[in-house]
């Protein structure tokens, strides 16, 4: 967003983008820990950072990186934004495997 060869709406879409993925997790930490609502949280985190790795899969069709030119961090092979985001994925994915579990126990108890 401080790159000085973008133009300004550019910019103004990446603080949008940044603004709106934290609220959006905010949004997500509340659901989890105020609402016990987990599969909705997992919902967010998945559609979020899912879009993430959407966006690096298909990165050559739009001529896009996911670096941002900094140094590159690779982690098992893969960018570190993206190891990250398939973190979070595979984790909100065990959050909801889990949380049927524990409601199922419920309901046989």
């Amino acid at each position: 967003m401080f790159n000085p060869e973008w133009p300004a709406h550019a910019r103004l879409h990446e603080v949008w983008q940044l603004t709106t993925n934290i609220t959006l997790g905010l949004i997500a930490l509340w659901l989890t820990w105020f609402k016990e609502s987990i599969r909705l949280a997992a919902a967010i985190s998945i559609a979020v950072m899912g879009g993430v790795l959407v966006a690096h899969v298909i990165e050559d069709s739009y001529c896009g990186s996911l670096l941002s030119g900094n140094t590159a961090t690779t982690v098992f092979g893969l960018q570190l934004a993206a190891f990250v985001a398939l973190c979070v994925v595979l984790l909100s994915i065990l959050a909801v495997v889990l949380d049927i579990k524990h409601e199922r126990r419920e309901v046989s108890a």
